[in-house]
């Protein structure tokens, strides 16, 4: 039979002591905030790197009428750039990206999903990136809408 190990202890501000200031109060030095990174079940980082992140909060401003398309042209792939261009903006208020998971297909290729909300209703949000001597660069895009009802 196998013995648990003991978890080790969680101390985020182990590192950083608190100092007294010359008034004789103390004071507690914070580091820089780090976020918990969420994670699967298989116990790897599913977080999407910023830059990605920022493309699908340009792209999702764009297709609410709220930034012009022609600000995409770095971020996206050609094709994807002139459906986007063609496609009329959606009636929607603005986009707020609130989750987004990806997985690393190989280092040059990214996958995301997440949520995009408006005051009234939340949608799927799916892409495609691939890793360019610029950065990542958008090459499949789509805002699944929910359908509506056949009553």
């Amino acid at each position: 039979m196998r013995a648990l190990k003991p978890l080790k202890p969680y101390e985020p501000l182990e590192q950083k002591a608190a100092s007294a200031d010359p008034g004789g109060q103390l004071a507690l030095e914070l580091g820089s905030g780090r976020r918990e990174q969420p994670r699967g079940r298989d116990g790897q980082d599913h977080s999407a790197p910023a830059q990605i992140r920022a493309a699908l909060e340009a792209i999702l401003d764009a297709r609410s009428g709220r930034r012009p398309v022609s600000q995409l042209q770095g971020l996206t792939h050609p094709r994807l750039y002139r459906r986007l261009a063609l496609l009329p903006p959606l009636k929607e208020a603005r986009f707020t990206l609130r989750s987004l998971r990806g997985c690393r297909l190989s280092p040059r290729i990214y996958e995301a999903c997440g949520t995009a909300h408006t005051p009234s209703r939340a949608f799927a949000v799916t892409a495609r990136f691939e890793r360019t001597e610029t950065g990542w660069r958008c090459t499949f895009f789509d805002l699944v809408r929910p359908r509506r009802s056949r009553t």
